[in-house]
């Protein structure tokens, strides 16, 4: 019996059928007994509602390795040349032979502001910036496979934009067309790697 009283301001059920709930038939599942719920592993993990968040295991188009995304060790990675940035090594490689090319054209290398972001990092961006950063976990970032470029390259229009636009596809590296002007989440010091 469900009671409603509305100067209190409160409903109180006296009983309720365990088969229904307000007069709907529901099926049974049957009894269980309770599991834990797994917790974060050294406040690695952010929860939600009280629910741990976790990271994607597998997405079909970016994994490698055999990896999750944001959780590849730094010996499957190879360094870009700028302190503390690496990608999976073949689109490292092609990253060091587009930021010669870059030089050769502008006198100095990329302006690299990211590279392979960890989950804990996603995880960190996310908090710091929801409405810029991908959810932890879904980010081209943790596949080692896309960097945010400065220096010239992060404002549509430049010069050192328009270089990339017409060299970056010859080293295998693209703008993704979400990131082009127009399409709502613009970001032109966001390219990825697709291999060559």
């Amino acid at each position: 019996m469900l009671a409603a009283d509305a100067r209190a301001g409160a409903v109180v059920v006296r009983s309720l059928p365990t088969d229904q709930v307000l007069g709907v038939g529901r099926p049974s599942l049957g009894g269980r007994a309770p599991v834990a719920a797994p917790g974060p592993a050294a406040g690695a993990l952010r929860t939600e509602c009280g629910n741990t968040v976790y990271p994607p295991s597998y997405d079909g188009a970016r994994q490698w390795g055999g990896y999750p995304n944001g959780l590849i060790p730094p010996s499957a990675m190879c360094p870009l040349g700028a302190a503390g940035h690496s990608l999976r090594c073949d689109a490292a490689a092609a990253y060091r032979a587009m930021s010669a090319a870059y030089a050769g054209a502008f006198g100095g290398p990329l302006c690299l502001t990211d590279s392979y972001r960890t989950y804990a990092g996603q995880v960190r961006l996310y908090g710091e910036k929801p409405a810029l950063a991908a959810v932890p976990g879904t980010s081209n970032h943790g596949w080692g496979l896309a960097v945010d470029l400065c220096g010239g390259v992060e404002t549509f229009g430049t010069p050192q934009y328009a270089w990339m636009v017409a060299n970056a596809g010859r080293f295998g590296f693209l703008h993704p067309s979400w990131a082009d002007p127009g399409n709502g989440r613009e970001e032109p010091w966001h390219w990825e790697y697709a291999g060559s």
